[in-house]
């Protein structure tokens, strides 16, 4: 992990709701369940992203844009799953959008973006 205790945490939280959504999906959850699901991961990332721009912004990160700009990518991301499911309802097909795009995304991001970040900001606080 990143070694900064705070975001790994919020990241193992951010993963575990992810499988809980995935199985969810896979056990034939309700649109309103996974609706709710949706939301909170959402807010959650919401939460979590204004905590890590937060930090870039007090410790001068260099890479401050470009993280914000996959930040914003993320966001739309959850846009798109939430339309899906209240449009398309809960299926085998939420469980490919939310693979492909979200969960694509943030392991990618955690394993590189969000790790770059972290390694500075522990040489940085």
């Amino acid at each position: 992990m990143s070694g900064v205790d705070t975001i790994d945490g919020q990241h193992k939280l951010i993963i575990k709701k992810i499988g809980e959504l995935l199985t969810a999906c896979k056990h034939g959850a309700g649109p309103e369940e996974a609706l709710e699901m949706v939301v909170f991961m959402r807010d959650y990332c919401e939460e979590h992203f204004l905590w890590e721009e937060e930090y870039m912004v007090k410790y001068n990160y260099p890479h401050y844009l470009s993280h914000v700009r996959q930040h914003r990518e993320c966001r739309k991301y959850f846009e798109n799953i939430q339309e899906h499911v209240e449009k398309n309802g809960v299926g085998p097909d939420t469980v490919v959008v939310v693979n492909k795009k979200l969960v694509a995304w943030l392991l990618s991001h955690i394993r590189n973006t969000d790790l770059k970040m972290a390694e500075y900001l522990r040489n940085e606080m």
